[in-house]
């Protein structure tokens, strides 16, 4: 009777820790569905947003070849504001308020954002280059275009790399001009191409 009685009540303790184990498991489980469903819903969210923003930004960029450019502006800003990280978006906003308006500030200012968001487009760093230097500060304006010169040899653009090349000796910027010439050069003779020689202004 002792042991029966004994069996009965560790049955019951076990019940009991099951119950709780299995209360806990379910809490667990219900948890993790939980941030699994939010997390699919954001990552889905994420690429609709996306998805039409690229939309939006390929119908801006039909109005800006039209030269529509206050209405390409609207469908540049819509792309934005579902999608604020498109480099894109920004350095084509860039181009627009810089070398077409001539408002450097905002032209920067989205120069920068478009940095930010591809630190590995060169195009963000030339429209910044070229924008500093429009502004005045060709110091600064060609420190960023040196960048562009070096990341554009890096996707293998050598030709646009010399024309930067070219616009750093015309604003007197020798310097960097040489820094980017050996950069240049140096792929030049790993590739085997014919390039024009570079001569710089005594």
């Amino acid at each position: 009777m002792a042991y029966l009685s004994s069996t009965l009540q560790n049955n019951h303790v076990f019940r009991n820790f099951s119950a709780k184990m299995l209360s806990k498991l379910t809490l667990i489980i219900t948890v993790l569905l939980s941030s699994l469903t939010s997390f699919h819903t954001t990552i889905y969210a994420k690429d609709t947003n996306l998805n039409k923003a690229r939309q939006l930004f390929s119908k801006g960029e039909v109005l800006y070849a039209e030269n529509r450019v206050d209405l390409a502006l609207r469908y540049y800003f819509a792309a934005l504001d579902l999608f604020p990280s498109m480099s894109k978006v920004h350095y084509r906003i860039g181009v627009i308020y810089g070398p077409l308006r001539r408002e450097y500030e905002k032209a920067i200012e989205f120069f920068h954002k478009s940095i930010n968001c591809d630190f590995q487009d060169p195009n963000a760093y030339h429209g910044l280059g070229i924008t500093y230097c429009m502004a005045g500060d060709e110091e600064l304006g060609s420190k960023f275009l040196l960048r562009a010169g070096i990341v554009f040899l890096r996707e293998g653009n050598i030709r646009t790399a010399l024309s930067i090349y070219d616009v750093l000796i015309q604003i007197g910027e020798k310097h960097r001009a040489e820094e980017l010439a050996k950069a240049i050069e140096k792929k030049d003779s790993s590739e085997s191409l014919s390039l024009p020689t570079m001569r710089f202004p005594r």
